[in-house]
C-alpha cells in the first residue's frame, strides 16, 4: 500500500465526521418541519432508508475486513503461524497429549482462582483427575453460603478445550484462554444477520408502492436527503474501522496466541524424550494400576506399587521466548 493511501485510510474517520458536520451546518438554511406524508409513504421511505443503511454497512464492513486481512502485520503473523506449524509437524502425534495436559492445568488454575476468593484450597475439593470431592461446609451461615457458592461455580467451569485442530487451523475469548475467537467468515455471518430481513422489506416496498415524478421539486428536500445519507456514511465508516480493528487486533491476537502455544509445545517436545509419558499415558497408567490393585485385593495379595513411568513428572515448559516478544520490532504486536 502506498504512503498516500495509508494517509487517506488513517484519516477516514475524521473525513466522515467532517462531512456530516458540514452538512449539518448547512441545515441552518432551512427549518425541519413535519412532512405531511401518509403513514404508508413514511413506511416506504423508512424502508428505503433502512435498506440503504444496511447496504452501506455491509459493504464498508467487508471493506474493513479485506483491509485488515491484507495489513502487513496480519500477513506477517499468518506467515509465522504457517512456519511454526511446519516446524512442529514431526511431533504432531504428541500434540493431542500435550493439549490434554494443558487443558487439565488450565481447568485447575481457573477453579483454584474461584476457590481462593472464598478461602478454599483446590486440593481439598478436587482430586488429581479433576473430579469433585464432596465436602460438608460448617461454621458461620454467611461464610458457608459463600463457600458453597464458590465450590459450585468452580464445579461448573467450562473452558474451550485446546486441541490440535484449534492450534493448527484458523480461528480466544477473554477469560477463556483456548478459545481463539471467530474466523472472518463467522464474523461476517454474525454481523450481517439483517441482510435477509432487509431484502424482505425491500421486496414488500417495491411490490406495493409505485412513484410519481415531483412537479414542484425543492432544494430543501435534496439537502435533507444528503444529510441523511451522510449520517449513514458516518456509521458505515465507523463499521469499517471496527471491522479493520477486529482483523488486526482480535483475530490476529488469537493467531499470535496460537503461535506461542505451538512454540511452548515445540520446546517441550525438544526437551522431553519420546518415551516420557504425556497426559494420556499417565491416565492409562493410573487406570492400569487401579485395575491391577482391584485384582490383587480380590486375591488377598494387596495393591501393586505404582509403575515407575507413572511417577515421571511432567517436563517443564521452557525454552524460547514467546514469538510476540521476539518479533515485536518486525510485527508490531
Amino acid at each position: 500500500m502506498s504512503d498516500r493511501k495509508m494517509i487517506w485510510s488513517d484519516f477516514l474517520g475524521y473525513v466522515g465526521v467532517a462531512v456530516v458536520a458540514l452538512l449539518y451546518i448547512g441545515t441552518a438554511m432551512f427549518v425541519p418541519t413535519a412532512s405531511g406524508k401518509s403513514i404508508g409513504t413514511i413506511l416506504a421511505d423508512g424502508a428505503l432508508g433502512f435498506a440503504l443503511g444496511v447496504a452501506i454497512n455491509f459493504n464498508l464492513n467487508l471493506q474493513g475486513i479485506l483491509k485488515g486481512k491484507n495489513a502487513p502485520q496480519m500477513l506477517l503473523t499468518r506467515e509465522e503461524h504457517g512456519k511454526t506449524v511446519d516446524r512442529i509437524a514431526r511431533h504432531i502425534h504428541r500434540l493431542d497429549g500435550w493439549c490434554a495436559d494443558q487443558n487439565a492445568e488450565a481447568l485447575r488454575r481457573e477453579r483454584s482462582r474461584i476457590l481462593i476468593a472464598a478461602g478454599l484450597r483446590y486440593e481439598d475439593h478436587f482430586d488429581e483427575d479433576g473430579k469433585a470431592i464432596e465436602v460438608v461446609f460448617t461454621g458461620d451461615k454467611d461464610v458457608v453460603k459463600l463457600r458453597r457458592k464458590a465450590w459450585r461455580a468452580a464445579l461448573r467451569v467450562k473452558l474451550t478445550p485446546l486441541s490440535t485442530a484449534s492450534l493448527t487451523g484458523d480461528g480466544e475469548r477473554q477469560g477463556d484462554p483456548f478459545n481463539f475467537g471467530e474466523n472472518p467468515e463467522q464474523y461476517q455471518r454474525r454481523t450481517n444477520l439483517t441482510d435477509v430481513g432487509s431484502k424482505i422489506v425491500m421486496a414488500v416496498v417495491f411490490g406495493y408502492f409505485g412513484v410519481d415524478m415531483i412537479a414542484d421539486f425543492h432544494f430543501e428536500e435534496l439537502a435533507w436527503r444528503a444529510l441523511y445519507v451522510a449520517i449513514l456514511l458516518a456509521f458505515g465508516i465507523a463499521k469499517l474501522l471496527r471491522s479493520y480493528l477486529f482483523m488486526v487486533d482480535t483475530y490476529r491476537g488469537g493467531i499470535v496466541k496460537k503461535i506461542n502455544y505451538l512454540q511452548s509445545f515445540e520446546n517441550w517436545a525438544a526437551e522431553s524424550p519420546e518415551g516420557d509419558k504425556d497426559e494420556f499415558g499417565k491416565l492409562q497408567d493410573r487406570a492400569a494400576e487401579s485395575a491391577g490393585g482391584t485384582e490383587n485385593e480380590s486375591q488377598g495379595t494387596g495393591g501393586a506399587e505404582p509403575s515407575e513411568a507413572a511417577q515421571i513428572p511432567a517436563p517443564a515448559h521452557g525454552g524460547a521466548e514467546p514469538w510476540h516478544d521476539r518479533k515485536r520490532q518486525n510485527c508490531r504486536v
